[in-house]
């Protein structure tokens, strides 16, 4: 199978259809476009998610201590920003890292520094984990586990018929994780055409990526779903919250906010921004989409009404004339 995220449709044929028994702690296990599991214990609702990161997908066999470091902050936020896309509101990780026999005690202590430092940044304890070296691997293997609370309810088929027509909102700009992932990893071969503070600008963004924030105002403004984007970008993170809402979406292309870095990055490495990995920014069902926009400026974070929830199933990317459907995304 394609290295990377596994298809939808490999994933609910060959992975959730397999998770057959129940418990009645759990309200909401895996299920497509879910952000998170939500349980119930002790009479609260938590949340709780894994996000993991395999090693350097850019130099698969050339250790970098700076791409590794990247990974473990990458890894740790995106499982913190699924639980925030679900309601929840996060207060543990637990860290479990499989590293390869040439890591030095010293660089898996400023490992454990980068988690340590997403977890201040955003008011989490590490509360456990598990670590071990395995001949196995040639590049260091993150599980991170974020746990949260105050999960809001599942949206039932009544509710969903209630959306329709209903504003969409992404919170940030296309491809912030992703930009800073390229000019960290491509630093060489992109100072043949960019300037270092270019690169140093885009790399920036990674210190953009945690969505705790946005989903909080989301929340405050009576939101109806929310959807963190991530490793399948945009465009897939789209079609994820179709999945979720179990509709239709009509989108503007024009209307997704992204940084003119992010274009030029993307040109010269030839990727699409808009399949690239979209850490930073969060998806919103919102009743009044402008108003909620104005919330987000008023509070500095960029945002934009890029679409609404329709009936059916026809997810339609629109971009002046032109008019065609959001495609599945595929490992």
């Amino acid at each position: 199978m394609n290295v990377g995220k596994l298809s939808e449709l490999i994933l609910k044929r060959s992975v959730i259809n397999k998770f057959r028994n129940k418990r009645a702690e759990v309200i909401s296990g895996a299920r497509a476009g879910g952000d998170a599991a939500i349980m119930q214990i002790d009479g609260r609702l938590v949340t709780a998610v894994s996000c993991s990161t395999e090693g350097d997908f850019f130099n698969p066999r050339e250790m970098c201590l700076s791409h590794i470091l990247t990974d473990a902050r990458i890894t740790a936020i995106r499982a913190v920003n699924s639980v925030s896309a679900e309601g929840g509101s996060p207060f543990a990780l637990l860290i479990a890292m499989i590293l390869p026999p040439t890591i030095e005690e010293k660089e898996m202590k400023q490992i454990m520094e980068t988690f340590e430092s997403v977890a201040k940044e955003l008011n989490l304890q590490i509360a456990g984990g598990h670590s071990e070296v395995s001949g196995k691997v040639f590049q260091p293997v993150f599980t991170v586990t974020a746990y949260g609370n105050g999960a809001v309810k599942i949206t039932d088929k009544k509710e969903e018929q209630t959306l329709y027509g209903k504003d969409i909102v992404m919170t940030g700009y296309t491809a912030l994780e992703g930009s800073g992932v390229v000019a960290v990893k491509n630093r060489r071969q992109l100072e043949e055409r960019f300037a270092p503070g270019y690169l140093d600008k885009a790399k920036g963004y990674l210190e953009q990526i945690s969505i705790s924030e946005h989903a909080r105002i989301a929340m405050e403004h009576n939101a109806s779903v929310m959807h963190d984007l991530s490793e399948t970008g945009v465009f897939g993170g789209l079609w994820e919250l179709g999945e979720k809402l179990r509709s239709g979406l009509e989108i503007h292309v024009r209307k997704i906010p992204v940084l003119q870095e992010t274009i030029e990055l993307s040109e010269y490495m030839d990727l699409n921004p808009y399949t690239m990995q979209s850490s930073g920014s969060l998806l919103v069902v919102a009743e009044d989409g402008n108003g909620l926009v104005e919330t987000y400026r008023e509070a500095g974070i960029h945002a934009a009404v890029i679409g609404k929830v329709t009936e059916g199933n026809d997810r339609v990317l629109l971009n002046q004339e032109e008019r065609r459907f959001l495609e599945q995304p595929r490992s």
